[in-house]
């Protein structure tokens, strides 16, 4: 066989060797990619464990860590994982970026109760300087089942001379919702608020805590400021149904300037029922299957209503 021929059948195996090895790293990293627990552990080394040559790297300036984003698409994927990520998330509550700790307290709030284990962190990084990381911490406390400690909080901040301070604080019990009842007090009074922005915010999560705080609202339509009455008349409409025993026995009070309110409030109540009707032609059944649900409640609260 000739010299040439060799080389030439050398090089194709070489070639076929190397094609081999490709194919297998490729493998390998789809398992790897694959496994939520591997995918786990590389995201959270990069976000914390750079290693010792990076390290060094960064030192000197030649190499950066994961910028800003990175550092929030990553944090993003590891709350994909779902529970797999709770003790990464948990541990990214000490991370040096703002972002990372904000981001860890949101998606840990997310999870419920199923993430108490982060609840001393939470209530450490209440106390954080970036109020956006204070606040979500918060939040994400209450949702953990904390809110014996992290809704005083906020109720104090809700009181601060500070007008950003009451606005992030109306802001974080809005979205608590439900779990912002035990401070139906304090967002009532937040309704005389001097800045509107806080007004709103609190009127809305009045209206997303619902049914509970309906005797509070109806109250404070007897309130002379038009600050007060106009905002509790707004998350009574927007309560809805629920809110109709509280605003026919409003019909019977002895200051005629409550019963108009509570009338008014009434018929904005009263057009939902048309609008729900035309809804049973929505083409998605799902959206029928609630639109359903809600006339029943409304039949229910009518007959109610009837037999009162």
């Amino acid at each position: 066989m000739k010299r040439s021929t060799k080389r030439h059948l050398a090089s194709w195996l070489v070639a076929i060797l190397l094609a081999l090895v490709a194919v297998g790293v490729h493998r390998l990293y789809v398992y790897v990619a694959a496994d939520p627990a591997r995918k786990a552990r590389r995201l959270w080394g990069e976000l914390c464990g750079p290693g010792r040559i990076r390290y060094f790297l960064m030192d000197w300036g030649i190499a950066d860590g994961p910028s800003v984003g990175r550092q929030c698409q990553i944090m993003r994927e590891l709350a994909a994982l779902g529970p797999l990520a709770k003790p990464y998330l948990i541990r990214a509550l000490d991370h040096g970026s703002d972002s990372v700790r904000r981001l860890a307290a949101e998606e840990l709030g997310k999870l419920g109760p199923e993430a108490k284990a982060a609840a001393p962190k939470l209530l450490h990084n209440m106390k954080d300087d970036a109020p956006w990381v204070s606040l979500a911490a918060a939040e994400a406390a209450v949702r953990v089942g904390r809110g014996d400690v992290a809704l005083p909080v906020l109720a104090k901040l809700l009181r601060s001379p500070d007008e950003r301070d009451r606005h992030n604080a109306a802001i974080v019990l809005r979205n608590l919702g439900p779990l912002a009842e035990p401070l139906i007090p304090d967002l009532i009074r937040a309704l005389e608020d001097a800045e509107i922005l806080v007004r709103d915010k609190a009127s809305e999560a009045l209206a997303r805590i619902g049914a509970p705080a309906v005797p509070a609202l109806v109250k404070a339509l007897e309130h002379r400021g038009s600050r007060v009455h106009e905002h509790a008349a707004w998350a009574l409409g927007e309560i809805g149904l629920p809110a109709v025993p509280a605003l026919k026995r409003a019909l019977e009070h002895p200051d005629p300037t409550v019963r108009e309110r509570a009338a008014r409030v009434l018929g904005q109540i009263e057009t939902l029922i048309p609008n729900l009707i035309r809804a049973l032609e929505d083409p998605i059944p799902s959206v029928r299957d609630k639109v359903s649900e809600a006339l029943a409640r409304a039949q229910k609260t009518t007959t109610e209503l009837k037999f009162s």
